[in-house]
């Protein structure tokens, strides 16, 4: 199976504001034919979000990776989505302690750069290369402790949502905001919608010492050649959810995904960015913006 992946990932206006970088990020693989393709949107509450996104979304798009690689992941069907959840617990609990292993370290201004870097140097999973486990152990324990600035896993809070698709379909995977959505040729609509707390503006997070509680998996049907996958943060959903919050927005979505079955990817993403940059959605909302497209060329 071949895909094509259309993504952009942009700074809201109300970080371009304050001077902030975007708080979103994604990340996305094809192995095997496989897609696997995560969005993770950092909480404005947290001090370190921009980082706890940009690593949570590589790690889980590795992990997932190394299982099809490995060819541990059975076929992608709704039958076998009680394995699939457990590999994928496997997964973010692994990217998680990867994350709090990070938490004994200085956390610097680029905080991502830093935690990539000390990824590729202790042999973690998903870089090339690796250290033997003696080794690693004697790197860490040697690596300098924080003296002024103590960090906790909460200060890299972000939400998850993710696919993993396939020639016979695959699975949506969210913890808190966001939304994805399998737009089939028939009108209607797949949904992994946002959960919120008690109040419209909390959430969960992968983060959250509870986070298995409000992991939620939902089965997708097989693309055709004229349905469509998109993934988003919470962002782009004012204008690209329909009111009712069962399917795109079809005024934005049709014309957009007609112009991008016409053009390269690159072309597609670039495009993409500059819509979701344009100052039209900047006056819909402030947010931080990510939205993956995922379709049969």
């Amino acid at each position: 199976m071949s895909w094509k992946i259309v993504s952009a990932s942009v700074t809201g206006k109300g970080h371009l504001d304050q001077n902030q970088p975007c708080q979103d990020a994604l990340h996305h693989a094809v192995v095997h034919g496989v897609l696997q393709a995560v969005i993770c949107d950092g909480a404005g509450s947290a001090s370190h979000s921009q980082t706890g996104a940009t690593f949570m979304s590589q790690q889980v798009v590795r992990g997932l990776s190394a299982l099809l690689e490995a060819k541990e992941l059975p076929s992608l069907q709704p039958a076998n989505q009680d394995i699939f959840t457990n590999a994928l617990r496997t997964v973010i609990a692994h990217a998680r302690d990867q994350l709090m292993a990070t938490l004994s370290l200085p956390v610097p201004e680029d905080a991502s750069a830093s935690i990539s870097d000390q990824n590729a140097d202790q042999g973690l999973p998903g870089r090339e290369g690796s250290v033997p486990a003696a080794q690693q152990q004697q790197q860490q324990q040697q690596q300098p402790q924080m003296e002024s600035t103590q960090v906790s896993l909460r200060d890299f809070a972000c939400t998850l949502v993710g696919c993993v698709i396939a020639d016979e379909g695959g699975y949506f995977f969210h913890i808190g905001d966001g939304f994805a959505i399998h737009q089939q040729s028939s009108g209607l609509a797949q949904l992994s919608s946002p959960e919120n707390g008690e109040y419209a503006d909390e959430t969960y997070f992968v983060t959250d010492d509870n986070w298995q509680e409000h992991l939620r998996i939902t089965p997708v049907a097989p693309l055709d050649a004229d349905s469509f996958i998109g993934l988003m943060s919470d962002g782009p959903a004012p204008f690209a959810v329909n009111k009712t919050k069962t399917a795109f927005y079809l005024p934005f979505i049709e014309p957009v995904m007609r112009f991008l079955r016409t053009v390269p990817e690159a072309e597609g993403c670039l495009a993409l960015k500059n819509l979701l940059e344009n100052e039209k959605t900047h006056r819909i909302t402030a947010d931080d913006k990510s939205l993956l497209l995922v379709f049969k060329p």
